[in-house]
């Protein structure tokens, strides 16, 4: 009786310890999955998927406007009118800022010339505006023309039926002066139609022209600095030609040019050449190596002002013919 009062309380106890341990794990099951779901509110599981793409953009800085300058106006004093109080306040009036001149010439004016176009001698040179360009020059002194190439000289050299002319010129120069030649077709009032310039002298700087006193140097035959100047003129000498006579001059002309390459102070120089020209057309000359370029023109008009010319001299020949003999 005793033993089964002992089982009965060990079952007794053993239950009672098994419904404590019941318990137990029911209360451990409840709090269980509350802290799992409150731990993966605190810290949730990572996730695989790629995360978002952002762009991240500068902010878009807008200038400032900047405030409207102050309108600015030049004043310019006047002198006080009658009636108004020197020191009185006067009204100011805006003044509108002048043009910058242009130092340069206007190529679109036509003042730009070339060598193989001579300046028009319609043009009238002034300080002031108009001045020509001189297409010959090599010096700040020359490089406008003040006096553009004029027929005065032929006024009274008129003839009727000679239409055509070759006026022998000589000018001043830094040296002993320049003997050229003019040769065209006479125009209206104090104009050329038109004129062509044919001249020996030296090619290159004055160094050349030094050296050439001494012996022969390089030479060109058409125009040079102030030629087409007349403010340079020294003396003129205009003779009119017919049609025919002028025809056979040109090309005697060129080829005295194509001969003579060479210039030598003391032998052939620009009075040889211009009296060449001179023989050519059937004038009487003087020696061009014993005058200065104005006494050696002045003294070809002066020989040939009361005597005729002789028209069976060069230009009764055709061009190429004998050349005259120099004196």
């Amino acid at each position: 009786m005793a033993r089964k009062l002992t089982v009965q309380n060990a079952v007794r106890n053993s239950l009672a310890v098994l419904l404590c341990l019941s318990g137990l794990a029911l209360v451990a099951g409840l709090e269980v999955p509350a802290a799992r779901a409150q731990n993966a509110q605190a810290n949730p599981a990572p996730t695989f998927a790629p995360p978002p793409t952002t762009i991240t953009t500068a902010p878009t800085i807008t200038p400032a406007a900047k405030p409207p300058a102050a309108k600015q106006t030049a004043t310019t004093p006047t002198a006080p009118s009658a009636g108004v109080v020197p020191g009185a306040k006067q009204n100011s009036q805006p003044v509108a800022s002048a043009p910058v001149p242009n130092p340069k010439p206007n190529a679109s004016s036509g003042a730009t010339q070339t060598a193989n176009a001579l300046p028009t001698t319609n043009v009238v040179a002034s300080a002031n505006g108009g001045r020509m360009l001189n297409p010959y020059s090599e010096q700040p002194e020359t490089k406008y023309i003040k006096y553009p190439v004029t027929s005065n000289g032929c006024k009274d050299a008129r003839v009727a039926g000679k239409p055509y002319f070759v006026e022998f010129r000589s000018r001043g120069a830094q040296s002993f002066g320049h003997t050229f030649v003019l040769f065209g077709k006479l125009g209206e009032g104090n104009r050329f139609a038109s004129y062509k310039i044919a001249g020996l002298h030296p090619k290159g700087d004055s160094a050349n022209y030094t050296m050439g006193l001494w012996i022969p140097v390089s030479a060109e035959t058409g125009p040079s600095d102030g030629d087409v100047d007349e403010q340079f003129m020294t003396a003129r000498y205009c003779v009119p030609l017919t049609e025919a006579e002028y025809n056979r001059l040109v090309p005697y002309i060129k080829q005295l040019q194509s001969e003579h390459k060479t210039w030598h102070g003391t032998t052939y120089n620009c009075n040889s050449f211009g009296m060449d020209v001179a023989k050519f057309i059937g004038l009487d000359t003087p020696n061009p190596n014993a005058n200065l370029p104005k006494d050696l023109i002045q003294k070809l008009a002066e020989l040939n002002k009361h005597r005729s010319r002789d028209t069976t001299a060069g230009l009764s020949s055709t061009a190429g013919g004998t050349q005259p003999v120099r004196r």
